[in-house]
């Protein structure tokens, strides 16, 4: 379980998020980030939740909003480890990791997040099964089921975030 307290938080110099009331993440949990660009939904997983989620003893794979980057660092490690399976597009860098996790993951169980930063592919993740929290942030994707984390402009340095 992850747990942010509710108040101000300075994210960045000259920006803040005002979160309402305490936000609890668990285990088969699914979590959309809703908001207009600029709102902090990104800076809220980078800021406050992905250091948060790397100091649990579990699995954090995330996905960041710049892929393409991802994609690369993917596509080098997949042509010296498993030369055999190309990692070409998002589709195959989201199939790759979900792999990876789920053969770690039948090896040592313990808990899975899964942060997901503007990924086209964010179906695939609930589809590989795989027992996780999924936080995600998708302008073009709702899931079924997924609750909602708000993120309302008050002004360009601060947002409001209530789920």
């Amino acid at each position: 379980m992850i747990r942010i307290k509710s108040g101000s938080r300075d994210i960045w110099p000259g920006f803040e998020l005002d979160i309402e009331r305490e936000l609890v993440f668990e285990q088969g949990q699914v979590w959309q980030l809703k908001g207009p660009n600029g709102s902090g939904k990104s800076s809220f997983i980078s800021r406050l939740l992905m250091p948060l989620l790397r100091m649990e003893d579990a699995y954090v794979l995330h996905f960041e909003q710049q892929a393409s980057l991802q994609l690369q660092a993917v596509k080098a490690w997949a042509a010296i480890f498993h030369p055999g399976r190309p990692v070409r597009d998002e589709d195959e860098l989201v199939s790759y990791l979900l792999d990876d996790l789920a053969d770690a993951y039948s090896r040592l169980p313990k808990p899975v997040w899964i942060v997901a930063d503007e990924i086209h592919r964010v179906e695939r993740i609930v589809q590989s099964g795989l027992p996780c929290c999924l936080i995600y942030c998708a302008h073009h994707k709702e899931l079924e089921g997924a609750r909602a984390l708000n993120f309302e402009p008050l002004s360009p340095a601060r947002s409001r975030v209530y789920a």
